[in-house]
């Protein structure tokens, strides 16, 4: 268990709340969109995306630790991010391009944590997380593609995952707090073809997440609008894979995909039996905005400009205008759940920065994008209103980030403690929360929710569970293999009450070939509802059960709410003179190859 970094919290807080006192008449701060919102004036992510309400209660990320893997690493000459001093590539390899500065890194670590100036338009989702830049490629082939060796793909992983860094909380007052810790969060935006998920990459990044109980956010990748285009690492299982929305001009932009967006179905690979299932699988879990955003600019001549000409002349004031893809819309998700595990660390027990729990709640919390479809259907057959085997939009997942509503449902009601105590196996909840569970074969889990509904009211409930893979890199990095062990199925349902009893099935989603069951309805019926994890079977299982240990079972976290929390206020339009401040300043550039996504 990593441990609890508290003693830190409560000064951070207090000084940063007399910050934003300070600055409350300031523009606001956060990742820039030029062209979306009323107008095409321009608009603030950060707002946008309702993480004003973490900031107005203390928390921009100060005890959580962000780790960017990819290719390159991150420029800290740039003004936004000469806060960062972790790098991380393996030293054992010389004589390559290993942790090269990369502009493409740059611009994703200033969407995490971007600071500078701060309350400006340098500041990331997340702009007092701690930012870890881990490099990968030992060689850029010049058109944004890059090699990589499994030693230097391991290295970068596991050392953010497993092995960790110290960090220093300065608490003023000439005190400094050090604790030596893991990542909370992990971000990658770059990708490769694998549609079932099955790569060495995928499969290692989903045993490290398992094994360290990490949220791995993963850009879903920029192969367009055909089904099955999602690539590793992001088809892997144990992440939070991020697609791209659209810029627009209307009072509530980004609520489409990006026409490049990746999406399912994907396939499914099953290793017991060596067989693909195809287009079966919905691989992404959530989108936020990936087009027209302002981002920090590295125009040095390595990474993916090796060989080139810095035409900034090392000044680190430059930024793109048109930055898209998926590289930003992940990072973007990568800063909401380090506000989250923030928050986590100062209230919370372990479960509540477990990768698992940070997930349900971002995907609970969701707004529908236009059009979202999760195949949910009334099954005449069984009797029952609501049923998807799908769980998710296949372009969208379980829609658009938003923020607001996280904090509400991380903070509010339920908060891992069902009563009348403390238990992973059922008890009494509130009508809005989030609980970390655990399931048995023959035994299901059931939590009575303490409300009385009435007809038409929302409820939205998530389930996320991590499925097994091992990685074993025991015999060197050279020979490490990531095994598939198992995957266990669970199904999330949703029961009427009568008189404390089950009466009739609402609503259930049990899509096969996921480890996301995801729900969101109107309730039915006037009464008593009460949510249900069922352990029903396993998709393949390559390990030897003893029966004598007890019956198969799996760890869950559940999400869930009814309560309308408030909208993110409309982000406020830019200054005209801010806009134009920027336009000046801004080196143009195309802002991004496809291979590096």
């Amino acid at each position: 268990m990593r441990p609890r970094r508290a003693p830190a919290i409560a000064w951070i807080r207090a000084a940063l709340l007399a910050l934003i006192a300070i600055a409350a008449a300031a523009p606001a701060s956060g990742v820039i969109s030029l062209t979306a919102g009323p107008g095409g004036n321009g608009i603030i992510i950060n707002t946008l995306l309702g993480a004003d309400t973490f900031y107005n209660n203390g928390y921009f990320g100060q005890n959580a630790v962000v780790a960017n893997v990819e290719a390159g690493a991150i420029w800290n000459g740039h003004e936004s991010l000469t806060q960062l001093t972790t790098y991380i590539s393996d030293p054992t390899i010389t004589g390559t391009q290993l942790g090269q500065f990369d502009y493409h890194a740059t611009a994703v670590g200033m969407t995490i944590a971007g600071q500078g100036q701060f309350f400006y338009y340098q500041a990331g989702i997340a702009p007092l997380a701690n930012l870890w830049s881990a490099s990968i490629a030992t060689t850029f082939n010049g058109d944004g593609s890059f090699e990589i060796t499994n030693h230097s793909f391991l290295y970068a992983y596991k050392e953010s995952m497993n092995v960790g860094r110290n960090v220093d909380f300065n608490i003023g007052g000439g005190f400094t707090f050090t604790f030596h810790t893991i990542a909370d969060v992990v971000n990658s935006s770059w990708g490769f073809e694998d549609p079932a998920g099955a790569a060495f990459e995928s499969r290692a990044i989903d045993a490290l997440a398992l094994a360290n109980k990490t949220t791995v956010v993963l850009s879903a990748g920029n192969s367009g609008p055909a089904g099955n285009t999602v690539g590793g690492p992001a088809s892997g299982y144990n992440k939070i894979a991020v697609a791209a929305l659209a810029a627009d001009t209307t009072a509530n932009p980004y609520t489409a995909p990006s026409d490049f967006s990746s999406r399912g179905p994907n396939d499914f690979y099953n290793p017991k039996t060596n067989t693909i299932v195809p287009k079966v699988r919905a691989a992404v879990d959530i989108a936020a905005p990936g087009e027209q955003l302002a981002l920090a600019y590295y125009g040095g001549a390595t990474g993916t400009n090796a060989g080139g000409t810095d035409l900034t002349g090392g000044v680190g004031v430059y930024y793109l205008t048109n930055a898209a893809g998926t590289s930003f819309a992940a990072p973007i998700v990568a800063g909401g759940a380090a506000l989250l595990a923030d928050y986590a660390h100062v209230n919370f027990s372990s479960h509540g920065w477990d990768g698992r729990v940070i997930k349900a709640v971002l995907l609970n919390s969701a707004d529908k994008t236009a059009g979202w479809n999760n195949g949910q259907h009334p099954n005449l057959i069984w009797g029952v209103p609501f049923v998807t085997t799908q769980a998710l939009d296949y372009a969208t997942g379980a829609g658009r980030l938003n923020l607001a509503r996280a904090y509400g449902q991380f903070s509010a009601g339920t908060t891992d403690n069902p009563t009348p105590t403390p238990t992973l196996s059922g008890g009494t909840v509130q009508p809005i929360g989030w609980l970390f569970g655990h399931v048995y074969d023959g035994s299901p889990t059931d939590y009575a929710i303490d409300h009385l509904f009435t007809t038409g009211e929302s409820f939205t409930a998530t389930l996320t569970w991590f499925i097994h893979r091992t990685l074993n890199d025991s015999t060197g990095a050279d020979n490490a293999i990531a095994t598939d062990d198992r995957f266990d199925n669970l199904d999330l349902e949703v029961w009427r009450l009568i008189d404390g009893q089950l009466s009739s099935e609402v609503a259930i989603s049990l899509a096969q070939y996921n480890n996301v069951q995801h729900l969101s309805f109107p309730i039915p019926a006037d009464g008593q509802y009460l949510l249900r994890v069922e352990w029903v079977g396993q998709a393949y299982d390559l390990t030897t059960h003893n029966p004598a240990s007890g019956p198969l079972g799996e760890d869950f976290a559940l999400a869930w709410s009814n309560l309308a929390v408030p909208e993110p206020a409309s982000a406020g339009l830019i200054l005209i003179v801010l806009f134009f401040s920027l336009t000046r300043r801004v080196y143009r550039r195309p802002c991004i190859s496809l291979s590096a996504r």
